[in-house]
């Protein structure tokens, strides 16, 4: 589940588009491009040679009645996606839970690392969108190879273990 923090985030609709179409079964909070066709695309990884977008997107389709705040809420492929840039709300926070975060071998929730206030940003547990669509842990120069990432300003309780995460420009 992915929530996000603030209310303006979207209030001005020139932030999302409505118009994507979901290239397959995705769940709210999948990160993802959009092609030239106007549908979803997993994210390419960031490397030396070639930085991820920074067009980087979230799918966050409304959730009302019994399926409001149910994790995994699927998105058909097909279905119209709400589709938001995440680079517009730069500096702002969303809220994360472990359903939305790929772990890698030997990583897990107490691997997670907040920012600190006076410490150096790289202290904290840095995210980067995956190329499965989730959220994936990264250090500082995986990090760098993404226009978008990241950082872990507090570990929280939102429909399981879940983290708050400011959106930052590379």
């Amino acid at each position: 589940m992915v929530k996000l923090n603030t209310i303006g985030m979207i209030a001005d609709n020139k932030k999302s588009d409505p118009t994507v179409i979901a290239s397959k079964d995705i769940f709210n909070g999948y990160l993802h491009t959009v092609s030239d066709v106007g549908k979803t695309v997993d994210p390419v990884a960031g490397t030396s040679d070639a930085a991820q977008t920074v067009d980087l997107r979230i799918a966050l389709n409304t959730q009302l009645g019994d399926n409001a705040n149910l994790d995994n809420y699927k998105i058909a492929k097909d279905d119209f996606v709400n589709s938001f840039a995440l680079k517009e709300w730069s500096g702002q926070s969303i809220t994360v839970n472990e359903n939305n975060i790929t772990y890698d071998s030997g990583e897990s929730y107490a691997s997670i690392t907040p920012y600190v206030a006076g410490s150096p940003a790289t202290d904290a547990t840095l995210f980067v969108a995956g190329t499965d669509g989730n959220f994936q842990i990264a250090d500082s120069t995986v990090a760098g190879y993404h226009k978008i990432y990241f950082k872990t300003k507090a570990k929280v309780q939102y429909g399981g273990n879940a983290v708050e995460l400011q959106i930052c420009l590379n």
